[in-house]
């Protein structure tokens, strides 16, 4: 499948009586204690069926598996068989069976997020189970996409972007290689005259090949030129799917290495180009994940959710594309103390900017622990203590 760089992982928990879980719906092991209260499966796209809603997101996701007949109740405690399954099942525990799993997005319970969920099995045509996700974050799936176009349900990657280029690519070394090995064993013709078998003959090293007396035997065709040109396609092709992929070098390691202003333009350059996907990445897989998550853990009790002045704290991601954003605020901080201590002078920026706030903002944004950080107490103390011992110092001076 050309949609790249689209995934969707299914959020499983467990309980302390259960080691899988699968939509909400535990694997009863017993005399087994759940080491990992949260599981992730990725669920391959040729499994999955998608369903946009009217806010144009995922409403629906269709999911089709096969499993032991045995294992469908042990998946779902509270499934009913019908009766040619129970039948079947005490005569082939073992026999394969097509499930059918439903995830739909109840919109008539606006604005409660409500997912309404059915298991199906194909051979009775009969449901199995069903319940009801209700909550932010109660929604199993995870299906996020890297880009779309208007009114496209399933996304597409950068791959996308660079497919040409690399079809490209893949053409140039398939001729690369016909041409090396036109240069191994060449092209050769023959008079006609009946005295060299071609089926008998193998251009190997050390090979000999007979011919009449008086006949030309084999004689070599020169070839119509050479593919020189190959490297500077392969070079300019490549350089295209990097920039396409976003996987471009902050220059040669060989050469002299760029100033700290190039590589901020180069880094910023990087964040507009990457900036709509990682927007669509940041609304459609960090916070979900993040939600689900938290979900879970506070449904099994694991966690509480602090509450603040009758407000309930909010959890912010520290992901990798968290860390990516927060890497360009502090270049945007950087790039302006720059910009007007060159212009203006260092004492502007003092005028201007309140150090310590700046340096705790930028603490804050490299996720420096605040424990190595003085307090707002200890360092109003360390200021009253080093204005004393100035003071002391000016009253402790000879007079001139």
């Amino acid at each position: 499948s050309l949609r790249l760089f689209k995934t969707l992982i299914l959020i499983r928990k467990s309980t302390k009586r259960s080691s899988i879980l699968l939509l909400e719906q535990p694997v009863f092991l017993w005399n087994l204690e759940a080491v990992h209260p949260i599981r992730f499966q990725a669920v391959p796209l040729s499994h999955i069926t998608l369903e946009a809603g009217p806010d144009d997101a995922i409403s629906a996701v269709y999911r089709t598996r096969k499993m032991r007949l045995a294992d469908v109740s042990v998946v779902w405690p509270s499934a009913t068989l019908g009766v040619s399954s129970q039948k079947k099942l005490q005569d082939n525990p073992n026999a394969m069976v097509d499930i059918i799993e439903c995830t739909i997005r109840d919109y008539s319970q606006l604005p409660d997020e409500v997912n309404q969920y059915f298991v199906f099995m194909k051979e009775d045509k009969q449901l199995l189970f069903t319940e009801t996700f209700e909550g932010k974050g109660s929604n199993p799936w995870v299906v996020f996409r890297w880009s779309k176009a208007a009114s496209e349900v399933y996304g597409r990657g950068p791959i996308m972007n660079s497919l040409s280029a690399i079809k490209t690519c893949n053409l140039t070394v398939e001729l690369i290689l016909e041409n090396a090995q036109m240069a191994i064993s060449g092209m050769y013709q023959m008079d006609d005259d009946g005295t060299i078998n071609t089926d008998n003959i193998n251009l190997v090293p050390g090979t000999i090949i007979p011919k009449a007396p008086g006949t030309s035997g084999l004689t070599p065709v020169a070839p119509a030129g050479s593919f020189d040109v190959s490297s500077i396609v392969l070079e300019d092709m490549r350089t295209n799917i990097k920039k396409a992929l976003y996987n471009e070098m902050l220059g040669n390691p060989n050469r002299t290495p760029m100033s700290a202003t190039e590589v901020a333009e180069r880094m910023a350059d990087l964040s507009r180009q990457i900036g709509s996907a990682f927007g669509r990445l940041q609304a459609e897989f960090v916070q979900p994940v993040l939600a689900r998550i938290v979900h879970l853990l506070v449904e099994q009790g694991r966690i509480q959710m602090p509450v603040l002045n009758g407000q309930e704290v909010k959890v912010v991601s520290v992901s990798p594309l968290a860390r990516a954003q927060m890497q360009q605020d502090i270049v945007t901080v950087d790039r302006f103390i720059e910009l007007i201590g060159a212009r203006f002078g260092p004492e502007m920026v003092n005028m201007l900017l309140k150090s310590e706030v700046v340096a705790q903002y930028m603490a804050d944004k490299l996720g420096v622990p605040q424990t190595i950080i003085r307090s707002d107490e200890e360092r109003e103390q360390m200021a009253q203590a080093m204005a004393q011992m100035q003071q002391q110092a000016q009253q402790q001076a000879p007079p001139i």
